[in-house]
């Protein structure tokens, strides 16, 4: 079985059109659980920033992971941040599926970052449709070194069979009660994703900077 998200996140991430244009809680294992690891497990239980000067990990655990990718949550917090920010224009589209994006430039710790938030919808089977929210964030600073670093430990899991030989690294995965599991690619992973616990992690980086996407599968819903 393909992970859907993938056209998703590339999606997300590169698409002109749009780029340029209460909810989970960090405490709340079981919408986003953390891992066995030390540092995974920091991330949900401390909302400040890391001791060490890492960026765009920290803004993943402030707008991505406290908001549980949710567009809404997201622009509260950017709200909310008192960071200096440039809220872009909202964008949508039909093609290749339904969706949109509302973007914001940031000055974060001192460095510029973009942050996307948004959603597609796409099908479920014949009869279901199934909707998939997404948080962005890119780092034009191009020693974001440790912050990706933290980003694959706070993962914890194996990354995905499709990104061991290439760029980007994914991570599918499943929440199952207090933990994260790798997606299995049968019925298995299509049960996780059809009741709303399936999950993709994407860090990318390059000589320019580095970028992460989270992206949450929610339980399809009957086609209108």
């Amino acid at each position: 079985m393909k992970c859907a998200l993938i056209p998703l996140a590339v999606t997300l991430l590169v698409l002109p059109g749009l780029a340029a244009a209460d909810t989970m809680k960090q405490a709340d294992r079981t919408a986003m659980p953390a891992s066995g690891d030390a540092a995974q497990s920091a991330a949900f239980g401390n909302e400040g920033s890391s001791a060490h000067r890492m960026p765009l990990y920290d803004a993943f655990r402030r707008f991505c992971l406290a908001t549980g990718t949710q567009s809404e949550a997201i622009a509260k917090a950017v709200m909310l941040s008192r960071l200096p920010f440039h809220q872009r224009r909202a964008a949508a589209t039909t093609e290749p599926v339904p969706m949109d994006m509302t973007g914001w430039d940031l000055d974060f710790e001192g460095h510029k970052l973009t942050l996307d938030a948004g959603h597609t919808v796409e099908p479920f089977g014949s009869a279901m449709l199934q909707k998939t929210t997404a948080c962005t964030i890119f780092s034009w600073n191009n020693s974001e070194a440790a912050s990706v670093a933290a980003l694959h430990q706070w993962a914890g899991i194996t990354r995905s069979p499709d990104s061991r030989q290439r760029r980007p690294t994914l991570y599918s995965f499943e929440v199952r009660g207090t933990a994260m599991i790798p997606l299995a690619e049968d019925e298995t992973g299509r049960a996780a994703k059809a009741q709303g616990r399936a999950w993709l992690l994407v860090i990318t980086q390059s000589a320019n900077g580095a970028s992460v996407a989270l992206s949450h599968y929610l339980p399809p819903t009957l086609r209108p």
